[in-house]
């Protein structure tokens, strides 16, 4: 085949979605339902927006980049997946078989051409409600995994055998100060001034989702800094003070700004879809901004986003985070007690179930530990296989409504943050210090969580009342089993309440589906819970598993 006519054929469309597959079955390799170019080595490199195309070989192996290496003749392929997980990629590896995709989709439809068995994976079911996310490579499939970020995996195809080689690990701070604090700001105030630097944005119709948070803030004034024309668009229902405080901004920086209802019905088809398009890993509870987008068909060149702006420069920092002195046995048995040990479903799995997953956490912690100290496992976690597992693919469906940029998400700015002191680190001072520099007014005005300072009156005030209604509102939903509800207004999304009401019918089915499915009685999750944010994590993935299975019946082994 030309080179041109493999080029223009490098994407396919999966309804809405641009993705990418590559398949060999029988003897025979293809690329996006082609031939590939010839049969030696070629490159298919990640573009910014989602797609794959033809590349050359790169003189060094990259670790900032997510690419694909293919030798048709050998049957080999390595997979560069880039350090911060840029987009999602699965395969499915078996002898003299092999796919590679970013759609579930593909999955689905191939299993059943060829007649390969998709089967629940129930360690990662169970993950998914303690963490709301699967570790790892795992998916909610035994024989489909997902890539991890900083990894170069090498797939020899006719055996159906892959290995890896870590290539880059996230550092994070260590007890050693690096620097005085002004040239630390200085620096900093440089790092966020050249966010979108990169990038050209010119004569592209931009959206920015500007929320009450600090990350869309400053992407904003970063755009408006620069010229660039865009809208913009803040969801949550009603009463929240989401919309409230984004609209505080958007006056002072003069955008105009819509605000998108996100509705109570928006979870239930919206979730279901999202939910069959990532293969459970996003579902109902994350499908906010997918929901808003697509209700009104809204259609861009690009899509501004703040993902990961906060973890990355503090915003997951754990309690452990300066026990430098802490070991590795410490550490895992620190974050179970946290994260785990309160969880409704921990306390039903037997000894093989906690070892599996235990032994997934191990995994994280040999990695973290390469380059950080064990007091770093909580936020290592949380940062990358949270964010690549659960975040990436909450923005995978997204594409179909523009490119998603994230320019929070690139090495310099994550390295910077991440390996700073624990202290510039706390409640994200320094970044929120270099904003300050940067554009005083816009960062003057508090967020969704604390409006004003909190050592003002003020903020006092504001810290107690909200305490106070906090307890009074999550007290009258248990008491009367979500018929009565005080609303939030310090949330975007209505998480509880939608159980209670929208999802309530397709919950309780759930609940009674996935008892016989898990062999183990759940019926203690149907109920609201005071507080327990991990078992609302639960609610939500026995909802998404049994959405998954529903749809794919007939089809899956469970």
């Amino acid at each position: 085949m030309p080179m041109e006519a493999f080029i223009g054929c490098t994407n396919y469309v999966i309804g809405e979605l641009i993705g990418m597959l590559l398949e060999y079955s029988a003897g025979t390799m293809y690329v996006n339902q082609a031939a590939p170019p010839s049969e030696s080595q070629f490159i298919l490199t990640l573009l910014s927006d989602g797609s794959y195309s033809l590349g050359e070989l790169p003189d060094q192996r990259s670790t900032d980049s997510q690419y694909l290496l293919v030798d048709p003749l050998n049957k080999t392929v390595v997979i560069n997946t880039s350090w911060y997980g840029e987009s999602p990629l699965f395969y499915l590896l078996m002898e003299n078989y092999i796919l590679i995709t970013d759609s579930f989709e593909d999955f689905y439809s191939k299993s059943a051409l060829h007649q390969i068995d998709l089967e629940l994976d129930r360690i990662a079911l169970l993950e998914s409600m303690i963490f709301d996310n699967v570790l790892r490579e795992r998916t909610f499939f035994k024989n489909i995994k997902k890539i991890v970020p900083g990894r170069q995996i090498h797939i020899d195809i006719i055996k159906g055998q892959e290995s890896y080689e870590r290539k880059f690990v996230l550092p994070f701070n260590s007890s050693t100060i690096p620097g005085n604090s002004k040239v630390l700001l200085d620096e900093a105030t440089d790092i966020l001034r050249g966010l979108l630097d990169a990038v050209s944005l010119d004569d592209q119709r931009l959206l920015l989702p500007l929320s009450a948070g600090l990350d869309s803030r400053l992407l904003a004034c970063l755009l408006q800094d620069k010229g660039l024309k865009f809208e913009s668009i803040v969801f949550g229902p009603r009463e929240s003070i989401e919309p409230f405080v984004a609209k505080r901004v958007a006056a002072l920086l003069g955008i105009n700004l819509a605000h998108l209802e996100l509705k109570d019905a928006y979870y239930l088809d919206y979730g279901r879809r999202v939910t069959y398009r990532t293969g459970g890993l996003s579902c109902h509870r994350h499908c906010h901004l997918y929901a808003c987008l697509a209700n009104l068909d809204l259609q861009y060149d690009t899509i501004v986003h703040g993902y990961m702006g906060d973890v990355y420069s503090g915003g997951a920092q754990s309690d452990v985070a300066t026990n430098y002195a802490i070991s590795e046995s410490e550490a895992i048995q620190k974050f179970l007690k946290v994260h785990v040990e309160r969880v409704g479903i921990w306390k039903l799995l037997t000894d093989e179930e906690r070892f599996a997953i235990t032994t997934d956490l191990q995994a994280v912690m040999d990695e973290s530990n390469t380059v950080n100290l064990p007091c770093h496992f909580d936020e290592y976690i949380h940062n990358v296989d949270r964010q690549f597992g659960l975040t990436a693919n909450i923005f995978a469906p997204i594409n179909q409504f523009g490119t998603v940029l994230r320019p929070f998400a690139n090495y310099e700015y994550a390295t910077f943050f991440n390996s700073l002191p624990a202290p510039l680190r706390s409640d994200r001072l320094l970044f929120r210090n270099a904003c300050k520099v940067l554009f005083p007014e816009p960062f003057n005005i508090g967020n969704q969580d604390q409006f004003f300072a909190k050592a003002s009156m003020l903020g006092r005030l504001e810290a107690m009342a909200f305490n106070v209604y906090k307890v009074v509102a999550y007290a009258s939903m248990v008491a009367s089993q979500g018929r009565f509800v005080l609303r939030n207004p310090k949330s975007i999304e209505r998480h509880r309440e939608l159980l209670t009401g929208t999802l309530q019918d397709p919950f309780k089915e759930s609940i009674r589906a996935m008892s016989a499915i898990l062999d183990r009685d759940l019926s203690f999750l149907s109920g609201v819970h005071f507080g327990n944010r991990r078992e609302l994590d639960s609610q939500f993935r026995i909802l998404s598993a049994h959405t998954l299975i529903m749809e794919l019946q007939g089809s899956l082994r469970v």
